[in-house]
């Protein structure tokens, strides 16, 4: 035993040059500063860790090179504690170059490119075809040249985490940090600043899709600059904060096809331009686009979108939050504002709620129903008087007359009086009390023929006033009006119209048109008070769909099932049974992170996702937004005495004979002394329960 604990522990070298590091399981200590022509060190085999103890790797002094080279994929490497420092001005010279590798570590280290401005593509962390590694906590900085330098570059790579990490960048085209292709990862709490012109803070390029932005500060100052560019990408980003300041600088950028983003939280500044820009490409338009809770300031304009760009969703149905601007606690679309004063800053509050009273209108097809507002004033505490008994008067013996304690007021006493912080309308009704009956309470009462007409209150079906109340997304105005006074081309909604100049008497909405309800729609859908005609490729949930462009006439919607593992080595095979095309399987666990995600091939096919029962947790599977949802469950048991505990299927009334119990017992027993092992479980239920299966899977 001994033995083999020396040989497996980890073993440590101190070098001082650059050098091929070939051992496996061994750290590296450099015992000083180090210089090399091209490449310094070179990652040979997996389990290396490269600690440079604060020393200097100085690289690519007269050719191309790397400062730590691992392109040969090499897993569980970690680099920190390095300066790494590109000594000559060769193009395509990296500080750290990483491909076709997992597990990477890289912290702690402090890189900084040539700042020759003919050269191009001196990244200071490069990695390709490379997942669920950590970069954290590295101060990195890069110098453009003619073409694009980047701080961290991902390239088709996946489940990765950037976390902590001080970015500076300047120059032409200088990328903080830059995704293509590369989904699920994890971009947060960096911080991001760039200096050159059209120099962005963080890019989301072609397919760098489901990956999370959160808590970063960016800061651009370049002419064209961008905090924030995506193109033909969908990602979160939440908790930012993003300034920008220069001619044409802009703080988000959705370009082209850039889909079903959702923006929540951050604040969004442009000191000289647009806060957010919507751009379509041809006949890619940005669209499905979900915004809320933001602050969005341009100087020139909050919101800017092209001329064509399709629905965005601007607000949230209003509820409980922290609210990024202004006081109360209610939260619903966004705060527009800039420095002459924007809609939020200007619009009318009448009822000190803390939301404009008039929707802010984009574009069609994209209105804010909520916009925030800056008049919210909390409602007053009610008022209250205590009552106090009046003084005993004494009797001629000097004793004190007894008296009767003045009862409390209330809806009860059969007297008109004020109580509980307000005073009564009538007799026990109106004020802190229950309504009283009237011509105008929306309630047939008090010998009325109809509502609030006949008997005591105006003849019912004759012209006088009645009351119409609109609800937009939960929030409720009355108006009064007079009938007969319907106009249908005035631009505003009034009389018996269901939308703004059409429904009622004007003839139905078309599509587009702002509406009230399904019965203004000549489609005879009102969604999102947009009048829109369904149909099975609109990616929404659109009458008699059962799911997301399925169900109904749409077809089938798709559904789940797992193929035994034993076929397919150390991974589970999830099958989508009619998938739509480019189906999204993603799994999330508990706490909202993305576990797994992949993308089908055609329609028609199923599609399959591979997933390793090693993962322990349990998840949430979603079928690209569809209803049906399934629950992965995989469980780590530890020893065979605790994974070889029964499982109850059925509840078995009568107690277990004791001579039963003894043979299981020593089957057990015997089968742990012969051989010890652990198993992975992995049990996939649908709620509509159509599949449940269990596996049981032996390590290598």
């Amino acid at each position: 035993m001994l033995t083999l604990l020396s040989a497996t522990s980890a073993a440590s070298e101190n070098i001082s040059e650059c050098r091929n590091l070939n051992v496996s399981g061994t750290t590296y200590l450099l015992n000083g500063s180090v210089n090399s022509s091209g490449t310094c060190m070179n990652i040979m085999a997996e389990n290396i860790t490269l600690d440079c103890q604060g020393n200097t790797i100085n690289y690519s002094q007269s050719q191309a090179g790397y400062g730590v080279n691992n392109s040969d994929g090499f897993d569980n490497v970690l680099v920190k504690n390095c300066v790494i420092v590109q000594g000559g001005s060769f193009n395509y010279s990296y500080a750290i170059y990483f491909k076709n590798a997992s597990q990477a570590t890289i912290e702690y280290n402090n890189i900084e490119t040539n700042d020759n401005v003919t050269t191009r593509g001196k990244n200071g962390i490069n990695l390709e075809n490379t997942t669920n590694s950590q970069i954290r906590d590295n101060i990195i900085k890069t110098q453009s040249g003619i073409e694009t330098n980047l701080g961290i570059s991902l390239y088709k790579s996946s489940y990765n985490n950037l976390t902590n990490n001080n970015i500076t960048t300047t120059g032409y085209l200088g990328y903080g940090i830059y995704l293509h292709e590369s989904t699920n990862n994890r971009v947060e709490c960096n911080d991001i600043a760039t200096t050159g012109q059209a120099a962005y803070g963080a890019v989301l390029y072609k397919n760098s899709t489901n990956n999370t932005v959160k808590g970063n500060n960016i800061t651009t100052t370049g002419l064209q600059s961008i905090g924030v560019y995506i193109e033909s990408s969908y990602n979160n980003l939440t908790e930012d904060r993003i300034s920008t300041s220069n001619t044409g600088a802009c703080g988000v950028h959705l370009y082209g096809d850039s889909d079903n983003n959702i923006i929540t939280n951050s604040r969004i500044k442009s000191n000289q331009s647009i806060g957010i820009y919507l751009q379509h490409f041809g006949a890619d338009v940005p669209e499905n686009n979900i915004l809320y809770n933001n602050l969005i300031n341009g100087s020139s304009l909050p919101v800017n979108l092209s001329s064509s760009v399709g629905n965005n969703t601007w607000n949230t149905t209003e509820q409980d939050g922290t609210r990024i601007h202004g006081a109360g606690n209610r939260i619903g679309g966004n705060y527009y504002t800039n420095s002459t004063g924007g809609y939020s800053d200007s619009c009318s509050d009448s009822d000190k709620d803390g939301f404009c009273d008039l929707p802010y209108n984009l574009s069609t097809g994209n209105m804010d129903y909520l916009p925030l507002s800056n008049g919210y004033k909390p409602p007053s505490p009610p008022t209250t008087t205590l009552y106090t008994p009046p003084k005993r008067k004494q009797d001629s013996s000097g004793g004190y007359m007894p008296y009767t304690a003045k009862p409390v007021p209330s809806c009860f006493d059969g007297i008109l009086n004020c109580h509980d912080g307000a005073c009564e309308k009538e007799m026990d009704c109106g004020g802190p009390c229950k309504p009283c009956p009237s011509c105008s309470d929306g309630i047939q009462d008090n010998g009325e023929e109809g509502i609030d007409c006949g008997g005591s209150c105006p003849p019912c079906n004759t012209t006088g006033k009645v009351e119409e109340v609109i609800v937009v997304e939960n929030k409720t105005e009355e108006k009064e009006e007079i009938k007969g006074s319907d106009s249908c081309s005035n631009g505003v909604l009034d009389g018996r119209e269901l939308g703004v100049d059409c429904g009622g008497p004007c003839g139905p909405c078309k599509d587009g048109q702002f509406c009230v309800n399904n019965l203004g729609c000549i489609s005879g859908w009102c969604h999102n008070q947009v009048c829109m005609t369904s149909s099975c490729s609109d990616g929404i949930k659109g009458p008699g769909e059962t799911g997301i462009d399925c169900g109904g006439s749409c077809g089938k919607c798709p559904s789940l099932d797992v193929v035994d593992s034993c076929s397919v080595g150390e991974y589970v095979n999830i099958n989508v049974l009619n998938p739509a095309q480019a189906m999204a399987l993603l799994i999330t666990d508990p706490d909202g992170k993305i576990k797994s995600y992949t993308l089908s091939n055609s329609a028609g096919s199923n599609a399959v996702m591979r997933f390793s029962p090693t993962m322990a947790g349990r998840y949430l599977i979603q079928i690209n937004g569809y209803s049906e949802e399934a629950v992965l469950v995989v469980e780590e048991e530890k020893s065979e005495q605790s994974s070889l505990t029964i499982k109850m299927e059925w509840i078995i009334i009568a107690l277990l004979f004791v001579s039963i119990a003894f043979i299981v017992h020593e089957e057990r027993k015997n089968k742990a002394a012969s051989e010890e092992w652990d198993r992975s479980e992995v049990l996939l239920k649908i709620d509509s329960g159509h599949v449940s299966r269990r596996h049981q899977h032996l390590p290598d």
